[in-house]
Order: structure tokens, then C-alpha cells, then sequence
């Protein structure tokens, strides 16, 4: 009887000490739970708005291109195998870790290098995986095309809607990169071993060694940082000066040893023309009958007057005259000299409309002054 009293005594004991939580009472929370909960949220979340690329475990979509994110179509990105190697899917999605392909990705690869040690070789290079001569592969803005480098249709591709340089004639290139460098329209150039092809403030690139454009690295002239021939009016200069635009009359005129400076052509004047002069360019061979005349005057078209080019009858030495049959106001628009038709425009022979040439201290425009 005592052992049963003993029994419930007992039992009466543990269970008023095992006090039970109520069921309306929250179970205490270490925080666990609801971050992992949070972090799915995040990669639902992440996965319905990453087409192009890999969510990584903070819900961020990745391009999926990565050797330490490699992924695609919003799947949890994943680190690739030090053998492996992030490339990009043909369909743009992202990329897939793959073993070594095709050949070490160095300057030895034709086409462009993906990751550390993938080489996409020239025949596989696309808009996702743009490049050549072992680059880092590219990819390319929507509705540009690989040409070798990204490159966007440009139909008759030139200076006048390309800033950088053109490849084929029909593709428009940012001209900044090694194997397709240039400006302005200009066909695109692959740069030496040597060179690298350096931006232009003003669009496109230039082969260049990287130095400054100057005296001692330049025969023409500098523009941009660029070193130019300097022969044209609209680049003109020399001993690596800075190039200028010449003035209107102006030519760029070349120098020794190299490049260019504008100048206005020399006047033609009695002083500098042993011809006649048409305008500021002097006609040696003054004896044609559109250009009649000597000793830097104004060249006369006998045939205006159905007149020829001849000797001067009064024996000026080199000049020469229009020569008329029966020289008059109806045929002569200078004056009558006898039966010749001068021009009117010499102090010795001065006169205008067909009258008879006088002789005076100074002439100007066939009137004695």
C-alpha cells in the first residue's frame, strides 16, 4: 500500500514541474527561419526577372558569364571548375562551365578568349562572343553584329555617318580597338604589334606608341593627339605643331622635311609675271587667243572679238596684243592702237570702248589718272 501511495507522489511531482507551453503561444524564434525563408523569396523573385544570366545567392541576376558566376536563364549561378571555363550559350541566355576547348586562350587564338581558358575560335565568334586575335570576348549592344569586333549595319558606311571606322563599307565600328581601329569613317586598320590603337576625344582611335603627339615624334602636324601628314587645307602643319584649318584663298603648301603651311597663292603682278595675269594666277604661255597679253597684265579673250593673239606691233619685249581688222568700237573693248586692240591698261597705251589709246602718267582700268 505505501509503494502506490509513493508511486502517485512522485508522479504528481514531475508533471507539476513539466509546465506545458499553450498553443496559442509562438515557439521562440533564432532568426533562421525567416532569413531562409527571405533568401527563397529573393531567388523566386530573381529567377522570374533574369532571362539573360544567373541569380547568385543574394537574389542578384549576374550576366552568367563568369568563371565564378557561370549560369543562365535566371538559375542559381555556380562557380566553375579551376579546368573549366565560363562560356557564353549560342542563344544568349547566359553561360554554361565547360571543359578546355580548342586551343589556350592567348594571342595564338583566332578568335576571342572567354574566361581563363577558352578560346572561341574565328568560326564561332557571335554577337555574345565577339572578338579576335585572342581579346577578351565582347558582347555586342542590341542590333550590332560581329565583324571580328561589334559593329553596327552603317549601309555606305563613310565619314558622314561614322564617327569611328568602317568595316567592309557597310559596318560601323567604334574604331577603338586594336584589330579595328580609325576615325572617321576611314576603313578600319588592325594595329601593329608594336602600337595600340588610342581614343579620340572627338570619336574613333589611332594607331599610336602611346606617346604624346609632338616636335619629336612628328614630321606633319597633331590633332587629337594624333599625328597627321598635315597636307591637307582642312589639317595642315608641320614639325608636330598643332594643325590648322587654312583660311579661304588659302593653301596648304608642302615643306621640307614633311607636313604643310597655309598660304595664301602668290599675287600676280607685273612684278612676279612675265605672262598675263588671269586673276591671281599668272599664264606664262600668253600667247593663246583666250589669253593674250605680257608683262603681268590682265589676260585679254580675243576671240570675245573675233580677234587673234600677236607680237605687239610696237615691239614690247614678250607682250602681245589682240589684233583685229580694222580695230573700232564695235570690236575692241579696249583701245585702238592703229589697227590693233590693246588692252587699254598700260600708260602707254591707255584707253577703253574701241577709242584711240593715249599715252599718260598713270593708267588704271583703261583711264588715265
Amino acid at each position: 500500500m505505501w509503494m502506490r501511495v509513493l508511486v502517485v507522489c512522485i508522479c504528481v511531482v514531475v508533471l507539476a514541474g513539466c509546465r506545458t507551453r499553450p498553443f496559442d503561444e509562438a515557439a521562440p524564434d533564432d532568426g533562421g527561419s525567416v532569413a531562409l525563408d527571405a533568401a527563397l523569396d529573393a531567388a523566386k523573385a530573381c529567377e522570374a526577372n533574369c532571362p539573360l544570366g544567373c541569380c547568385d545567392l543574394d537574389g542578384i541576376c549576374e550576366t552568367g558569364l563568369k568563371d565564378s558566376a557561370c549560369g543562365a536563364a535566371g538559375r542559381s549561378c555556380r562557380a566553375c571548375r579551376s579546368v573549366d571555363s565560363c562560356v557564353t550559350l549560342a542563344d544568349g541566355s547566359g553561360g554554361s562551365c565547360v571543359g578546355f576547348q580548342h586551343a589556350p586562350c592567348n594571342p595564338m587564338c583566332s578568335g576571342c578568349c572567354q574566361g581563363m581558358n577558352t578560346c572561341i575560335d574565328l568560326a564561332n565568334i557571335s554577337a555574345q562572343a565577339c572578338g579576335t586575335g585572342g581579346e577578351t570576348c565582347s558582347v555586342c549592344a542590341p542590333g550590332d553584329v560581329c565583324k571580328g569586333e561589334c559593329a553596327h549595319p552603317q549601309p555606305s558606311c563613310g565619314p558622314s555617318n561614322c564617327a569611328g571606322c568602317c568595316i567592309d563599307g557597310a559596318y560601323c565600328a567604334v574604331g577603338t580597338n586594336n584589330n579595328a581601329c580609325g576615325q572617321a569613317g576611314q576603313a578600319c586598320q588592325q594595329c601593329s604589334d608594336t602600337a595600340r590603337c588610342q581614343s579620340r576625344p572627338s570619336g574613333g582611335g589611332h594607331c599610336g606608341d602611346g606617346q604624346s603627339c609632338g616636335p619629336l615624334n612628328c614630321g606633319g602636324c597633331c590633332t587629337d593627339g594624333e599625328c597627321v601628314p598635315g597636307y591637307s587645307t582642312s589639317l595642315c602643319g608641320t614639325k608636330g605643331d598643332t594643325c590648322r584649318v587654312c583660311q579661304s584663298g588659302e593653301s596648304c603648301i608642302g615643306v621640307f622635311p614633311g607636313g604643310g603651311i597655309c598660304e595664301a597663292p602668290p599675287l600676280c603682278d607685273p612684278g612676279s609675271c612675265s605672262g598675263c595675269c588671269n586673276g591671281n594666277q599668272c599664264v606664262t604661255a600668253a600667247d593663246l587667243d583666250t589669253s593674250c597679253g605680257g608683262g603681268g597684265s590682265g589676260c585679254q579673250d580675243c576671240t570675245a572679238f573675233g580677234a587673234h593673239c600677236v607680237l605687239d606691233p610696237n615691239g614690247t619685249s614678250g607682250y602681245r596684243v589682240c589684233v583685229v581688222d580694222g580695230c573700232s568700237p564695235s570690236n575692241c573693248n579696249g583701245c585702238c592702237d592703229s589697227n590693233v586692240c590693246a588692252a587699254g591698261n598700260r600708260d602707254t597705251a591707255c584707253g577703253s570702248g574701241g577709242r584711240a589709246c593715249v599715252s599718260c602718267n598713270h593708267c588704271a582700268n583703261g583711264e588715265c589718272s
